[in-house]
């Protein structure tokens, strides 16, 4: 089951920013039940599927946010949100800071 998974994350990583990418697309793409695919991907990896595909969109985003030439509505939309608001809220429950505060104190420290 480590090749599937391996398999999953490849794609995961190739794709993340669709907006469209789903367990059960992802599941497909891998041969698997999403039910099974779930189980299996949880088990190996120790995170959720969605989990795992946040913490891919928000490394992402936090590269991202070192361009000073790309807003927050771009970034979110570059790492497969649709809603930059939702975007926001979601960066900042899982670094404790809003992305403009993070880009803010990435350029202040670079100073």
């Amino acid at each position: 089951m480590k090749d599937i998974t391996d398999r999953a994350i490849k794609y995961i990583k190739e794709n993340y920013h669709h907006e469209d990418i789903s367990l059960k697309k992802v599941s497909r793409e891998v041969c698997l039940s999403h039910y099974y695919f779930s189980h299996v991907f949880k088990e190996y990896c120790k995170i959720s599927f969605i989990e795992y595909l946040t913490k891919v969109r928000l490394q992402e985003a936090a590269k991202l946010l070192k361009n000073p030439r790309l807003n927050i509505d771009q970034i979110a939309f570059a790492v497969g949100y649709q809603d930059p608001g939702y975007f926001s809220k979601v960066f900042k429950r899982a670094y404790k800071i809003s992305p403009t505060r993070f880009r803010r104190r990435f350029f202040k420290r670079r100073k």
